[in-house]
């Protein structure tokens, strides 16, 4: 039983160091998704300022392509978001997670919540309606804390709405 009890110490002891070394690692392959989707849809933008006459079919493709480009982007970022909060959620564990408290313009953290999820609004077949009151009080709280549970709150919204709308 001793040795058990020290082998899971020594083993608890070793996940701040898992954390700093596989963080990097599964964080670099999403980040990059976005951007190379960006290097895409500005050579897609170059092409269609030509204006080359295409034939139609080729047309409907580019902007298939710059409209998939889009979902790439928005999804990347997402995975990128998502690996984040489960690297929180070990920070969290090993008692490392910080907090970056600053005064909070929650105007503009709904406002960028809502651009943030407009393409999973768009996928789900519904409009997302909002009425917010501007100005809001600005908070003191952790502004990327902040983001990620309004944007939690309007996916899951989003989500779970089968029919009719979702108001915010």
């Amino acid at each position: 039983m001793r040795e058990a009890k020290n082998e899971a110490e020594h083993l608890s002891r070793m996940k701040p160091d898992f954390l700093s070394m596989v963080s990097h690692e599964l964080l670099t392959p999403p980040t990059s998704i976005p951007g190379f989707a960006n290097i895409t849809r500005r050579r897609l933008s170059e092409i269609s300022s030509r204006g080359t006459r295409c034939p139609e079919d080729v047309n409907k493709g580019l902007d298939r392509i710059g409209s998939n480009t889009d979902v790439i982007i928005v999804e990347g970022e997402r995975l990128t978001e998502l690996i984040n909060n489960v690297l929180d959620l070990f920070k969290l564990e090993v008692g490392r997670f910080e907090w970056h408290m600053t005064e909070v313009c929650m105007n503009e953290v709904l406002k960028h919540c809502l651009s943030q999820t407009e393409a999973l609004n768009e996928g789900a077949g519904f409009v997302l309606t909002h009425d917010i009151p501007d100005p809001l009080p600005h908070v003191t709280g952790d502004h990327n804390r902040l983001v990620q549970v309004v944007v939690n709150l309007l996916s899951n919204a989003v989500k779970f709405t089968e029919e009719g709308f979702a108001a915010v």
